[in-house]
């Protein structure tokens, strides 16, 4: 009898277990989605990734084209640094939405006459940035 007892403990704490991680994966599938359920939101999880030198959260919030936007002209080993004090600036700085269409939007960053544009695209992932425009 003892035995038949371990085994159902042993089975049913492997069917917890296994629960519990669904779970947890379901939940932070759907916190992340969340976070990027709006274009407002990527730009400030992108600005405290750029501050935080968090290259796979950047990745996360950009899509290949606008990842390589934000590289264009830049020194790869420099990258960092470099994205670290743009953000700094960035959000210190009136930021204007415009939208293009439904799954399209336009932040204008800066005043009149230094101002760089950033577009942001949904898909399936949520909101990521698509592309860096400076001067736009």
């Amino acid at each position: 009898m003892l035995l038949k007892q371990s085994l159902f403990d042993s089975k049913f704490s492997v069917v917890l277990l296994l629960f519990v991680l669904i779970v947890l994966i379901a939940g932070a599938l759907l916190i992340n989605h969340q976070l990027r359920s709006s274009p407002q939101k990527t730009w400030a999880l992108l600005l405290d990734a750029m501050q935080d030198s968090d290259v796979q959260q950047i990745e996360k919030l950009t899509t290949p084209e606008g990842l390589n936007t934000l590289k264009i002209g830049q020194d790869e080993s420099n990258y960092l640094s470099d994205w670290h004090r743009w953000a700094e600036a960035w959000s210190e700085l009136d930021i204007r939405w415009q939208k293009i269409d439904d799954n399209t939007m336009l932040a204008r960053v800066g005043n009149e006459m230094k101002e760089t544009g950033f577009v942001f695209k949904e898909g399936a992932d949520g909101w990521k940035l698509d592309a860096m425009l400076p001067g736009h």
